[in-house]
């Protein structure tokens, strides 16, 4: 029960921070709002500098960057999303460009036109986009399954690996089993 009022408090906040009169500034600015301890975040340009709260954070834009520790998830889409500081649970991200350069504690789940991984992951990921990349700093302690056009693995995995793509590159350590579909 607690996820699924999560799930209303996102549409909630989506709904209020899309309705042009919630907005404050002019359009494209940034606003947020704190919800129970969640921050929420939405505008042209957001950048994550700040959360007064020890829940989630939400954020929507054409530029997010995150750059102050994620007491719990992150949860960010848009044009560009870039995740700069640690994420203590996990991270779910949709945009054109993903990048994640800081530890995520648990799961990552990303999508994007481009996706590179160049930090620890303490679960599992899961990555698909036009160009899929697994940096040799990267270290995946569980699963990765990795699907793209062009995906490329020079990183640590922990558990098994599954990548799918026009063009596949393996270039690193798999701990487990390893599926490969080029």
């Amino acid at each position: 029960m607690k996820r699924s009022w999560k799930y209303i408090q996102v549409v909630f906040a989506a709904v209020l921070l899309a309705v042009p009169s919630a907005r404050a500034g002019e359009e494209g600015e940034p606003v947020s709002i704190l919800i129970g301890n969640d921050l929420y975040a939405a505008g042209g340009n957001v950048t994550i500098d700040h959360h007064p709260g020890n829940g989630d954070i939400l954020a929507s834009g054409g530029r997010v960057v995150l750059s102050t520790p994620a007491p719990a998830a992150a949860i960010l889409a848009g044009g560009q999303v870039t995740v700069r500081e640690s994420v203590q649970g996990d991270a779910l991200l949709a945009g054109g460009n993903v990048e994640v350069e800081a530890a995520v504690g648990d799961d990552v789940r990303a999508a994007g036109g481009t996706v590179t991984l160049n930090a620890p992951v303490g679960g599992d990921l899961v990555a698909a986009g036009g160009v899929v990349e697994v940096q040799t700093r990267a270290t995946v302690a569980g699963e990765a399954s990795l699907a793209g056009g062009r995906v490329v693995m020079r990183g640590r995995i922990g558990k098994s690996l599954s990548m799918r793509g026009d063009v596949v590159v393996l270039d690193g350590v798999v701990r487990g089993p390893v599926e490969v579909t080029a």
